[in-house]
């Protein structure tokens, strides 16, 4: 089953949900466990390797160092490779389309490529965040309007100061 065809099964579950009258808002897990509970959602068996592909990537994504600054930094960046690089590489029959560099030891065009692919997502939540905000604001707001500032650069500059104060 494609990841839409499951997401677009499951969207009918939250529909059901709350529909027959369960609390609302509500979490992921009551939801889930309301859909496992009546029998309404069955997941599939997960194999060993799909879940410990999973479990590794999202140990890969929290790892970090402190650099000779003493900033915390993010060890492992994953890197998407198109069809064409995949072929390039000649990687045969590769179901992971990603691949994960090494920020302190790894080639400094792959690292590129991966900040470049970070900020790329960044920006497609900017811009999700913003069309949602303007919807609610023209659509659904009962009063004063939402204010969404997507400049971070005080917010930035803000997170960079010492935590400790001299003095």
């Amino acid at each position: 089953m494609s990841y839409k065809r499951k997401a677009d099964a499951i969207w009918k579950f939250i529909e059901e949900y709350r529909e027959v009258g369960n609390p609302w808002p509500a979490t992921a897990r009551q939801i889930s466990e309301w859909a496992l509970s009546t029998g309404r959602y069955q997941p599939r068996e997960k194999s060993k390797e799909s879940l410990a592909t999973r479990e590794f990537a999202n140990a890969m994504r929290l790892l970090s160092f402190q650099d000779p600054q003493g900033r915390n930094v993010r060890q492992y960046h994953a890197v998407k490779l198109s069809e064409l690089e995949i072929r390039e590489l000649d990687i045969d029959g590769m179901e992971q389309l990603v691949l994960w560099v090494d920020v302190a030891t790894d080639d400094p065009q792959k690292v590129k490529i991966a900040f470049q692919q970070e900020r790329e997502g960044i920006l497609d939540d900017c811009i999700r965040l913003r069309t949602e905000v303007d919807s609610y604001n023209e659509n659904y707001s009962v009063g004063e309007q939402l204010l969404l500032d997507l400049d971070f650069n005080e917010d930035v500059a803000e997170a960079q100061e010492p935590v400790v104060y001299q003095g």
